[in-house]
């Protein structure tokens, strides 16, 4: 069997360390000695040090980095990510780690449902999507969206809809999606709409899977499936300009 590997000079072990402390990775102290990696694990690891996985040596390499080098690998890990999509795998992931704060609609929302015994798990991870809340009715399961900006309806939002729903709706869960926007409000009107729609998914047969979308603190709710998830973008009003005063109105379509 060989013998271990000694740098010539003593001194040079603790040179070792001390990159190795500094964030230089194993390799990159491994060629500094035009040796191997094997040997600089060793010396790592007999001075009582955890080898860092890949993750982990890339926090060190960061936080040594300085401001405008940090910039540079950054910009140059976006170029290379640039245009391609990111797999099921990172998306769960990304949705389990995802602790984004939640919205003054959300919490008063998960109030009004947690003061009538209903559970609400805030963020919760849904595969590779988060809804704001997740109820639990008994043994039903409820994701429920607070559309608290025009925005939902449009772009990027707009077009992710139907295969984010049907993705939800397959997995299990019934969605309910509260509009807090365009004309419809947040009151006590508002709040029974919610009560009432929850109170009546969670008496639907076990199997059966649907979303409804609220409309704030109007009579209006639409209700539908797997089938239907494009009417649910439908808004059940219009604004026409009344004659009589020539100022517009809402109206229902």
């Amino acid at each position: 069997m060989p013998a271990k590997w000694l740098p010539a000079d003593p001194a040079d072990i603790g040179l070792i360390v001390s990159l190795f402390d500094e964030g230089i990775g194993v390799r990159g102290i491994a060629d500094r000695f035009g040796i191997s990696p094997r040997p600089i694990e060793r010396i790592i690891l007999e001075s009582g040090r955890k080898l860092r996985d890949r993750s982990e040596q890339q926090f060190a390499r960061m936080a040594r980095a300085s401001a405008a080098e940090r910039k540079a690998l950054t910009s140059a890990a976006n170029i290379a990510k640039r245009g391609l999509p990111n797999s099921d795998e990172t998306l769960r992931r990304m949705a389990a780690a995802q602790c984004r704060k939640v919205g003054p609609l959300e919490a008063k929302a998960k109030q009004c449902l947690e003061e009538i015994g209903i559970d609400c798990e805030e963020q919760f991870p849904i595969g590779k999507y988060n809804c704001d809340l997740l109820c639990t009715l008994g043994n039903r399961h409820v994701a429920l969206e607070i559309w608290g900006g025009g925005w939902h309806f449009y772009g990027e939002h707009r077009r992710r809809f139907p295969e984010r729903t049907e993705y939800i709706l397959s997995s299990g869960y019934s969605i309910v999606f509260l509009v807090i926007c365009n004309g419809f409000r947040w009151n006590d009107i508002a709040r029974k709409n919610l009560v009432a729609n929850m109170y009546e998914i969670g008496r639907l047969p076990a199997i059966r899977r649907e979303y409804r979308m609220i409309w704030g603190d109007s009579e209006h709710v639409t209700i539908g499936g797997l089938d239907d998830i494009e009417l649910a973008l439908v808004k059940p009003t219009v604004n026409r300009r009344d004659p009589a005063t020539g100022r517009y109105v809402s109206i229902p379509r």
